[in-house]
């Protein structure tokens, strides 16, 4: 996901717009390969020539990240990349040459930390140049004139300064003065940019880079205690001109292929004997569906959903037949997150949601009956009729929105098109009127707000900022708001 700064006329005010912008970043040559010639062995040879582009600034990161690699994260595979990875393998297994359990390893670290901290890339317009950030480790600091991001615990900052030579000049001299050890600091300049490194006397790493942009010069300024070393380590190595794309392994790129684990038929069948859940097998488009319900993109690849939307399916998938994979499942929440090979453009913002409150309207979003009345999503109102459920209940939120069998899995939303849960149940007419001898009137419960995250930021689910234009549900849905919105067909 690609994150634009624009900085435009405004840089000269001291006053820069934080404008944040998704963008597609599927490279061509990150298509899905049928044969990998050396899948089974990597060795000191390795030929990283077979990779993409971006598989290659993928396993730098990486390398970055696990502290072998000192250059920059440019996908171009030279020898200190190649000595990394034997460093990497020799350190973490005792001299042995790398292998695919190496390039395992340092990919899933990498990606556990992406997806725990959120990294993205971040583009400035301005001085044309990106690089990555951990967007849910830092937070903008209040009050600040210009850009700053710190950490809660203080010990991981970045700061973005604006202004002609003798400003940038200043910058880099005062870092400079400040720096401790028997080597002098760090420092690289040419015409067009200017790098500073330096240790400081508590310890902390300060890395500076600035570039020359088309109204003055650009200062990105990062700095972290130790326990963070190896974050500013990949941020800084990250700078590149342009916009490059996310860094990411493409499941379908020849780096997976490489990677796979070797599964010999027997295994594969007992894999298939005690695997639970749905297969990733496609539903053939038009395929009757045992039943349906309703999910929403929340990145552009993972979908929340009602679990027992999914609980028992031989496979799930998408309308169009695009294989579903569950990846998390929580029974007692009734939620699960599905995992879609196809990319989506749109999914629904949940960073930063509101409490629910009591009386407030709400909307509940999903495809009730569908196949047998419309196959259109469909909008019914209501209100925040209890804080609780039954008996109560923490995890359940009382709504009186009309739902009907289709809506499980689908967002509940406040008239903001702010989500405030997940539709999972309604109360059993049938089962009160036997009881009480009356029927109950729109009595159906929603999984709120903290549960919902909670249960996301245990899996580790990226949550991609996009900045949409504000609207009121009443006003009508738009388009990619409800193209976020999709029909979960179990098979």
């Amino acid at each position: 996901m690609m994150r634009n700064l624009a900085l435009s006329t405004i840089i000269v005010a001291a006053a820069i717009a934080f404008e944040l912008h998704a963008q597609s970043s599927v490279e061509p040559a990150d298509a899905p390969t049928t044969a990998v010639a050396d899948t089974q062995d990597v060795t000191i040879a390795f030929d990283a020539a077979i990779l993409s582009e971006t598989e290659r600034r993928t396993l730098q990161a990486a390398l970055t990240f696990s502290g072998d690699f000192r250059g920059d994260v440019n996908g171009t595979w030279d020898l200190a990349s190649q000595s990394a990875l034997m460093s990497y393998a020799s350190r973490t297994r005792a001299g042995a040459v790398p292998g695919p359990e190496d390039l395992r390893n340092l990919l899933a670290d990498l990606e556990a930390e992406r997806r725990a901290n959120s990294w993205e890339t971040v583009h400035f317009d301005g001085a044309d140049h990106s690089h990555l950030m951990p967007f849910a480790l830092v937070e903008p600091v209040d009050e600040a004139s210009e850009i700053d991001f710190e950490s809660v615990d203080g010990a991981f900052g970045f700061s973005v300064r604006f202004g002609p030579m003798d400003r940038m000049t200043s910058i880099h001299a005062r870092l400079a003065s400040r720096h401790i050890g028997e080597e002098p600091a760090y420092r690289r300049s040419s015409a067009e940019q200017v790098v500073t490194a330096i240790d400081t006397a508590t310890g902390r790493h300060v890395f500076a880079r600035s570039d020359k942009g088309d109204d003055g010069w650009v200062t990105s300024i990062i700095s972290a205690e130790p326990i963070h070393r190896a974050r500013l380590s990949l941020m800084a190595a990250s700078f590149a001109r342009g916009e490059p794309p996310d860094i990411r392994l493409n499941p379908h790129g020849r780096l997976a292929a490489l990677i796979a684990p070797d599964t010999s038929p027997d295994d594969a069948a007992v894999s298939a004997e005690v695997a639970k859940g749905p297969t990733t097998a496609n539903a053939a488009p038009g395929a009757t569906p045992s039943g349906i319900g309703t999910g929403f993109f929340v990145n552009a690849t993972d979908i929340l959903t009602a679990a027992h939307v999914v609980a028992d399916c031989g496979h799930v998938s998408l309308e169009n037949g695009a294989a579903l994979q569950v990846s998390e499942m929580n029974e007692a929440l009734d939620l699960a997150l599905l995992s879609s090979d196809q990319p989506s453009a749109n999914w629904l913002v949940l960073g930063g949601l509101p409490d629910a409150r009591l009386g407030e309207q709400v909307f509940a979003l999903g495809y009730p009956y569908a196949g047998i009345l419309s196959s259109r999503l469909t909008v019914t109102g209501g209100n925040v009729s209890a804080l609780d459920g039954i008996l109560p209940d923490e995890s359940r939120l009382m709504i009186s929105a009309p739902i009907q069998p289709g809506n499980s899995g689908g967002p509940v939303m406040n008239k903001r098109g702010e989500v405030l849960g997940v539709v999972v149940s309604r109360l059993d007419e049938l089962t009160v009127l036997g009881a009480t001898g009356t029927l109950p009137q729109n009595m159906n419960f929603a999984v709120p707000p903290d549960a919902m995250m909670g249960f996301l930021e245990d899996a580790n689910v990226l949550f991609p900022a996009r900045r949409a234009a504000p609207f009121l549900i009443e006003d009508g849905l738009p388009k990619g708001v409800e193209a976020a919105i999709v029909p979960i067909e179990c098979h």
